[in-house]
């Protein structure tokens, strides 16, 4: 018997979209996170957003070397991203500190027809003066996502900033409710 080629194109074509739909139902409902869920929407201000420019250059951008200390709200942090963003990466960001913990959501864009919205909490620590993130919970689209991605995730934005090799070495990071607390030092070279 012989395969047409029609068939062979038509099944490269449709089965991995079809296989994908098939994975991704499969796969438990969730909501946001524990306390994650009972935080409310922060409404972005130009205010906020240049409060916090403002504190990270007198912080950080104009330190020439020496001990920082960056004291943000969620509000600021918010503002400033969904300001300097403006919808093209991420739409509707919403940051929020939690006594330990940060909840992250917002809707990625630039993915063509798909915009697919995620809600994850966050812990942060310090490893080599770089501030990483463990990923406790990872949401897209309402949908849990499975250990390997969460962990694929966080490996990705953790050797983002590592790679990145920014100016400073932070030493602690004290995340409160509505706040963060980043100290450190300013290099006045990059590592």
């Amino acid at each position: 018997m012989r395969v047409r080629p029609v068939w062979i194109v038509l099944a490269v074509l449709f089965l991995p979209p079809v296989l994908l739909v098939i994975g991704w139902r499969t796969l438990p409902r969730a909501r946001a996170p524990g306390r994650c869920s009972s935080v409310s929407a922060i409404a972005p201000s130009e205010r906020d957003a240049v409060a916090f420019s403002s504190a990270l250059r007198s912080a950080i951008l104009d330190n020439p070397g020496g001990p920082f200390q960056l004291h943000t709200t969620d509000d600021q942090l918010t503002s400033y991203v969904a300001i300097e963003t403006q919808g093209h990466q991420l739409a509707d960001p919403q940051i929020h500190f939690l006594d330990g913990a940060v909840c992250l959501s917002g809707r990625v864009v630039g993915l063509g027809l798909v915009r697919p919205r995620f809600h994850a909490e966050v812990h942060s620590y310090i490893v080599n003066g770089d501030i990483q993130f463990n990923i406790r919970s990872l949401i897209v689209n309402g949908r849990r996502l499975p250990g390997w991605m969460r962990c694929l995730a966080q490996r990705v934005a953790n050797e983002s900033i590592h790679d990145a090799s920014l100016p400073i070495w932070v030493e602690a990071v004290q995340v409160r409710d509505g706040a963060i607390v980043i100290t450190g030092e300013r290099l006045s070279r990059p590592r």
